[in-house]
């Protein structure tokens, strides 16, 4: 029995070399001995087919074989000896020639053919900041499966685990990736893709891969493929040098290219930000969610110059951002302070505004319309805020922040405003249904449990493996799991390269040597660029010592337009009005009432609830309630006592029977609110028993207050 199933497990490569070691054999033995010389010349004749036919059927298709598993490692050894050669060769030539190929950052546009970067070094065909990126020590996987291997050993597991079938299991491809590798095979008769997703942790336990296997579907017909991953150390890194020229040429289609890492079989991964429009990414400590999110940042900061971009940081940790310091992108310093985030996210929402005026007034649906439809005039930057942990910004200032941050989601998009957001921990509290309806872009990286993982992502998930390996969702799109470039494996490494980075782009605004150009934008003189610079710095140095407010409107232009045009006491009570009639209010809805800014309606609705008036910020109802009860009823009187005064100013009535008549209420409610206008200064107070009250305004005071009041009736207090 044994002797049979070795029979049937002999591959054609084995046979042919029995069979031809025998002729061999047989031959040697006709040679050595002394044998007619008919049978010499025979065995000669046989010896040099034989020779050739193994030669022809097993020795070149196994060489084949071996080269095509490693042809990674080979093409990598050809690439890296023709850029020696290459770099040896050019340091003869004069270094001008270097300096000639230039990226357009404004426009992402490439200036060199990048048809076939093997053949060209590095330096030559990307712009300097892209050679300072570290080189990836470990770009290819150091093991991947055979298929030899991979039949014995998936055959072996199903075996254990109860499937019975005749033979090996057929392999029909192997594809890996960064940190997976996706083996698709022909199922074997009578066993269904259902069966092995039933018994899939138990052959996991026989492949030895307890971690993030998945057993799935495949694109061959009649096939499964299980997901098996690669060891720690045989896992390769994906570095964002080595995507360096998919950025380049996915940046002449792109606003704000993004790189994402690379799929699961190896394909790169990029994004444009402005199509997002907004990202979250969720994963806790070690996952790589903080290395993504400077891949991110790195992405845009190499390729897109201040004039395209500006860039606001949050940072609560005060030690993620840091390094950021001083990058002309920045609109302000990295904020650590929570206090200073609130405002300068409502400022943000200031611009947007201004913003929507503009395209407004123009014509155009949002920004990008905008600059092609008017490129003289002036260029809007896009502007992008990074707040590394949402979570210890909501829990400490709440609807402060929660409220500008939702309108942001919402609108900011046509605007050029787009939030990048992440968070250790996603709970439905801090990550809302609104918030997410807002964010069909996600990203989550290893997590602490399921729940957190279906809270971010709405669908259950694989098991993760850390250290960049993630899934994400574009645009609401189905998830795809994808390993994270970084920087550099090494922090010290990537915290060099993003202080020369900054280093760079401040010599290059300082000194106006870009390497950008702004096409169809008219010349930018040294006086505006240096202008923009001091400017921005005065900015930042008023922001350091200013410990109460923010004002990013120096460098985002205009704020609140509206304020200040209207009597403020006037605004406020019709606020009142709306919130009393719609048992709530919110930003939105008094903007669109009462025609103001943002800034305005915020700080109207930060006065309501210190005045008790409504709620704290409700994010599942979008809404502050109104707080019924006592303090309705105390709106109700001032209301009452208000409608007193303006029918006293128009009619000259001071008699309080009169007064009970024409507003329906017991004299003495209207001699208890009599006494309260006394207070106040409009009334004087009877001089005797038999005297009533008499008015204290002189006729300019009525006079100014009916020119500033509408007329008031009574069943509007009612």
């Amino acid at each position: 029995m044994d002797n049979k199933d070795v029979n049937q497990k002999e591959s054609f490569a084995q046979f042919f070399t029995r069979i031809a070691a025998l002729t061999a054999g047989a031959c040697g033995l006709i040679y050595i001995f002394d044998f007619s010389p008919s049978l010499h010349e025979l065995s000669e004749k046989v010896l040099s087919y034989t020779l050739k036919s193994w030669i022809l059927f097993v020795g070149l298709p196994y060489v084949a074989r071996i080269g095509w598993r490693k042809r990674k490692q080979i093409l990598n050894y050809v690439l890296k000896s023709k850029e020696k050669y290459s770099q040896g060769s050019d340091q003869a030539n004069s270094k001008s020639t270097n300096d000639t190929i230039f990226i357009e950052a404004a426009e992402g546009q490439v200036a060199a053919s990048v048809s076939d970067l093997r053949e060209i070094p590095f330096s030559e065909v990307f712009p300097p900041q892209f050679d300072m990126l570290p080189r990836n020590p470990r770009p290819i996987n150091s093991k991947v499966f055979t298929r030899e291997y991979a039949s014995e050993k998936i055959s072996n597991a199903l075996e254990l685990v109860g499937f019975n079938f005749e033979g090996n299991i057929e392999i029909l491809s192997i594809e890996s990736g960064p940190a997976l590798q996706i083996i698709s095979f022909r199922l074997p008769p009578k066993i269904q893709l259902s069966q092995l997703m039933k018994k899939k942790d138990d052959i996991a336990n026989h492949l030895g891969q307890h971690q993030s296997f998945e057993v799935t579907t495949s694109d061959y017909q009649s096939a499964a493929a299980f997901i098996i991953p690669h060891r720690d150390e045989d896992r390769a890194f994906v570095y964002l040098r080595d995507v360096a020229q998919d950025l380049i040429r996915y940046s002449e289609n792109a606003e704000l290219p993004v790189v994402y890492g690379r799929k699961m079989k190896g394909e790169a991964l990029l994004v444009d930000l402005a199509k997002l429009p907004h990202l979250l990414v969720a994963g806790t400590t070690g996952s790589g969610k903080s290395v993504f999110f400077n891949v991110i940042l790195s992405s845009l900061l190499t390729i897109l110059s201040p004039k395209r971009l500006r860039v606001i940081l949050i940072d609560p940790k005060k030690v993620e951002f840091s390094v950021y310091s001083g990058f002309p992108h920045l609109l302000t310093p990295v904020i650590t302070d929570m206090r200073r985030a609130a405002t300068a996210i409502q400022q943000t929402i200031v611009e947007m505004e201004r913003r929507y005026d503009l395209f407004s007034q123009l014509g155009v649906r949002n920004i990008s319309h905008y600059h092609k439809k008017y490129p003289r005039k002036e260029r809007l930057p896009y502007i992008i805020i990074g707040i590394d942990e949402y979570a210890d910004l909501v829990l400490l200032l709440g609807a402060e922040v929660e409220e500008p941050i939702q309108r942001g989601l919402q609108m900011g998009r046509a605007a050029g405003i787009h939030i990048i957001m992440g968070t250790q921990r996603p709970s439905v509290d801090v990550v809302t249904g609104i918030i997410k309806a807002n964010l069909p872009s996600r990203v989550a990286f290893r997590l602490q449990s399921g729940v957190d993982y279906r809270t971010v992502m709405d669908t259950g998930g694989p098991s993760l493996l850390g250290n960049g390996d993630g899934v994400c969702v574009v645009n609401g799109g189905s998830p795809q799991r994808f390993q994270s470039a970084a920087i550099s494996t090494n922090d010290d490494e990537s915290t060099m390269f993003i202080e020369q980075l900054g280093e760079f782009w401040r010599r290059t605004v300082i000194s106006n040597e870009s390497i950008f150009t702004e096409p169809n934008l008219g010349e930018t003189s040294d006086n505006e660029i240096l202008g923009d610079l001091v400017e921005l710095a005065k900015v930042q140095e008023e922001f350091l010592d200013n410990s109460n407010d923010i004002d990013l409107s120096k460098n985002i232009d205009k704020t609140d337009d509206t304020e200040g045009q209207h009597n403020p006491d006037e605004i406020y009570e019709k606020a009142i009005s709306i919130a009393r009639e719609n048992n709530g209010i919110n930003v939105a809805i008094l903007q669109k009432k009462l025609r103001i800014g943002y800034m305005s309606a915020a700080n109207i609705l930060t006065k309501m609830q210190e005045q008790g008036l409504i709620e704290k910020y409700n994010s599942s109802k979008n809404m502050r309630q109104w707080i019924s009860g006592q303090q309705d009823e105390v709106y109700k009187e001032k209301k009452l006592r208000e409608g007193i005064k303006d029918h006293i100013c128009r009619t000259g009535i001071l008699s309080s029977t009169d007064l009970s008549s024409i507003f329906e209420i017991r004299k003495e409610t209207i001699l208890l609110h009599m006494k309260e206008l006394v207070a106040e200064g409009f009334l004087s107070p009877p001089s005797s028993p038999r005297m009533g009250y008499t008015l204290a305004w002189d006729e300019e005071q009525v006079q100014n207050y009916l020119e500033n009041h509408p007329a008031e009736l009574k069943d509007t207090i009612n």
